[in-house]
């Protein structure tokens, strides 16, 4: 008996919404964590910007960003885990609001 082989999961990088027109970049994004409302810019390479520093994901971008904006964090870690795909939201080109992973889950489904 075979044993079918696992399929890789497709990875989805934050470049590829705005390669897919689904993000006008640069822009901001944001995200409420603890009624505070949390900003940083997405730039057009997908890095993300929040006072001054940079971050290559979304969830070190979440994370870091709210850690400095709140005082927040986890016992042993620097910056709170976050799931920044689900953190950021971005108003996109059809004027509607959506999260990172729904837009994520949009180009998934073309």
């Amino acid at each position: 008996m075979k044993v079918p082989l696992e399929t890789e999961p497709l990875r989805i990088f934050v470049t590829d919404l705005i390669d897919q027109g689904l993000i006008n970049a640069p822009t901001i994004v944001f995200g409420i964590h603890s009624g505070k409302r949390i900003r940083a810019r997405l730039m057009a390479d997908g890095t993300f910007v929040h006072r001054r520093s940079i971050y290559s994901s979304p969830s070190a971008a979440a994370g870091q960003a709210i850690t400095v904006e709140l005082g927040t964090t986890s016992a042993g870690r620097t910056y709170l885990p976050i799931n920044g795909w689900k953190f950021w939201q971005v108003v996109c080109p059809d004027g509607k609001t959506r999260t990172l992973a729904d837009l994520r889950k949009q180009l998934l489904s073309y």
